[in-house]
Protein backbone atom coordinates (compact mmCIF):
# COMPACT_ATOMS: atom_id res chain seq x y z
CA UNK A 1 0.00 0.00 0.00
CA UNK A 2 2.85 2.34 0.78
CA UNK A 3 4.42 1.68 -2.60
CA UNK A 4 1.04 2.21 -4.29
CA UNK A 5 0.70 5.58 -2.66
CA UNK A 6 4.27 6.53 -3.56
CA UNK A 7 3.90 5.28 -7.13
CA UNK A 8 0.63 7.12 -7.68
CA UNK A 9 2.15 10.34 -6.38
CA UNK A 10 5.32 9.92 -8.48
CA UNK A 11 3.30 9.11 -11.61
CA UNK A 12 1.12 12.18 -11.11
CA UNK A 13 4.20 14.36 -10.62
CA UNK A 14 5.85 12.93 -13.74
CA UNK A 15 2.76 13.68 -15.83
CA UNK A 16 2.46 17.13 -14.23
CA UNK A 17 -1.11 16.54 -13.12
CA UNK A 18 -2.74 17.03 -9.78
CA UNK A 19 -3.50 13.72 -8.04
CA UNK A 20 -7.14 13.66 -6.93
CA UNK A 21 -7.61 13.89 -3.20
CA UNK A 22 -9.92 10.86 -3.31
CA UNK A 23 -7.09 8.66 -4.65
CA UNK A 24 -4.64 9.82 -1.99
CA UNK A 25 -7.29 9.53 0.71
CA UNK A 26 -8.36 6.03 -0.33
CA UNK A 27 -4.80 4.72 -0.55
CA UNK A 28 -3.91 6.41 2.73
CA UNK A 29 -6.89 4.90 4.56
CA UNK A 30 -6.08 1.44 3.16
CA UNK A 31 -2.46 1.85 4.24
CA UNK A 32 -3.41 2.81 7.79
CA UNK A 33 -5.96 -0.02 8.00
CA UNK A 34 -3.49 -2.64 6.76
CA UNK A 35 -0.82 -1.46 9.21
CA UNK A 36 -3.36 -1.62 12.05
CA UNK A 37 -4.52 -5.13 11.12
CA UNK A 38 -0.90 -6.26 10.77
CA UNK A 39 -0.09 -4.86 14.21
CA UNK A 40 -3.05 -6.68 15.76
CA UNK A 41 -2.00 -9.95 14.11
CA UNK A 42 1.57 -9.43 15.34
CA UNK A 43 0.28 -8.94 18.88
CA UNK A 44 -1.52 -12.28 18.72
CA UNK A 45 -5.12 -11.22 18.22
CA UNK A 46 -6.96 -13.98 16.31
CA UNK A 47 -7.73 -12.90 12.76
CA UNK A 48 -10.79 -13.83 10.71
CA UNK A 49 -10.32 -16.57 8.14
CA UNK A 50 -10.22 -14.22 5.14
CA UNK A 51 -7.22 -12.38 6.62
CA UNK A 52 -5.20 -15.55 7.32
CA UNK A 53 -2.99 -17.44 4.91
CA UNK A 54 -4.49 -20.77 3.86
CA UNK A 55 -1.81 -22.85 5.60
CA UNK A 56 -2.47 -21.12 8.93
CA UNK A 57 -6.18 -21.86 8.72
CA UNK A 58 -5.58 -25.50 7.71
CA UNK A 59 -3.18 -25.96 10.63
CA UNK A 60 -5.72 -24.43 13.00
CA UNK A 61 -8.43 -26.83 11.78
CA UNK A 62 -6.06 -29.82 12.12
CA UNK A 63 -5.04 -28.84 15.66
CA UNK A 64 -8.68 -28.40 16.67
CA UNK A 65 -9.54 -31.86 15.31
CA UNK A 66 -6.58 -33.40 17.17
CA UNK A 67 -7.69 -31.81 20.43
CA UNK A 68 -11.24 -33.06 19.87
CA UNK A 69 -9.99 -36.62 19.23
CA UNK A 70 -7.82 -36.58 22.37
CA UNK A 71 -10.71 -35.26 24.47
CA UNK A 72 -13.08 -37.92 23.11
CA UNK A 73 -10.50 -40.67 23.71
CA UNK A 74 -9.97 -39.45 27.27
CA UNK A 75 -13.74 -39.47 27.90
CA UNK A 76 -14.02 -43.00 26.49
CA UNK A 77 -11.18 -44.24 28.75
CA UNK A 78 -12.81 -42.59 31.75
CA UNK A 79 -16.14 -44.34 31.06
CA UNK A 80 -14.49 -47.75 30.51
CA UNK A 81 -12.04 -47.60 33.35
Amino acid sequence: MLFSLGSATAAADAMRVELPVSVVGTLGILLVASVFVGFLAFMGVPMPRFLMPKWVYERKVKDRADRRRRRDRKKAEKVQG
